[in-house]
């Protein structure tokens, strides 16, 4: 009767025992010895994002994981939301995420990660797997409307592409300031006497305009528009008697392609045309900042314009007039 008894009361912490035995196995059946897991390599790196469950996969536990740049996360599973520190290790082909809650508990994940733009991550625990897939954290396959160009920008410790304004390069070459001026020389000889002559430029930076003459740019000139690639295109090659071709690249140097004036006056006699067409091109010039100098009226009653010169010529007596950018 007294064994029996024993061994009655011996039963239920036997069956007990092996209970809490096996719930432990469950709840970190991926997690890898402590000793090998050390020399495992951090490839946390190459995990940091946003996750959302995959587009057709199989509703899975976890719905939301946010693994930050600072080694914090938010993840949600099964309707609940916990917070605390992760790392990824890489051992061989096995990939392991813990993620210590900030009660102090541990919850370990294998995981693998695909390749793509948005790569889709698998979750194991416990022999379930959720499948997630990881919001764009850079610029490659973005593609941004024109006049917008693609940012990787950190929201919330995960990074982004966002589109956004850009300024051509061209204009943030010449950014600062509004009015440059650009000289080709030695387009063409004079038909008289010794020398030759040559083109000068102004840019409009905030007009998206050149204007090139062979008077100052501000005569006998052909104007035209410097598109956002820094394309400079005024009329048409054939066909057009005033004309103007080239480019302006990142640096702001300025390229002249082609320049072709024609001009006509009456004259007693009728019609009188003169043409000019700009050779020895293509040729490239540095720009530089153009000021003017203030119109002058005399007590004469006299009145003299102002002219445009490099704005390194100015002087305290001559007040130059700048053209800052608008």
């Amino acid at each position: 009767m007294i064994r029996r008894l024993l061994f009655t009361l011996a039963l239920p912490s036997l069956v007990f025992a092996c209970a809490a035995t096996t719930d432990v196995a469950e709840e970190d059946d991926e997690a890898t010895d402590e000793q090998a897991y050390t020399s495992w390599v951090d490839v946390s790196a190459s995990y940091v994002g946003a996750y959302t469950p995959a587009p057709g996969a199989r509703p899975g536990e976890v719905t939301s994981l946010r693994l930050r740049k600072d080694r914090s996360f938010v993840l949600v599973q099964n309707g609940a939301t916990e917070q605390g520190l992760w790392t990824v290790k890489k051992g061989g082909a096995v990939a392991e995420l813990r993620l210590t809650v900030a009660s102090g508990a541990r919850k370990t994940f294998r995981v693998t990660l695909g390749d793509g733009f948005r790569p889709r991550l698998a979750l194991t625990r416990s022999r379930k797997t959720s499948e997630l897939e990881r919001a764009p954290v850079s610029c490659e396959s973005v593609t941004c409307t024109t006049g917008m160009g693609c940012d990787v920008v950190d929201t919330d410790g995960v990074p982004g592409p966002v589109c956004n304004v850009r300024a051509p390069a061209w204009k943030t070459a010449l950014a600062g300031y509004d009015l440059w001026g650009a000289t080709f020389s030695g387009l063409w000889q004079l038909s008289y006497g010794a020398g030759s002559r040559g083109v000068s430029c102004g840019i409009r930076v905030s007009a998206s305009t050149i204007t090139c003459g062979t008077v100052g740019w501000d005569g006998w000139a052909v104007t035209g528009r410097i598109a956002d690639d820094g394309t400079i295109l005024g009329g048409t090659r054939e066909g057009d008697d005033n004309y103007i071709a080239g480019r302006i690249d990142a640096t702001g140097a300025v390229t002249l392609d082609a320049w072709r004036k024609k001009e006509c006056y009456t004259v007693p006699s009728g019609t009188f045309c003169d043409k000019k067409e700009a050779g020895s091109l293509p040729k490239t010039a540095k720009p530089y900042e153009m000021c003017r100098t203030p119109d002058q009226t005399f007590q004469s009653g006299g009145w003299a314009s102002g002219y445009y010169l490099e704005c390194s010529e100015c002087t305290p007596e001559r007040q130059c007039i700048r053209y800052p950018a608008p």
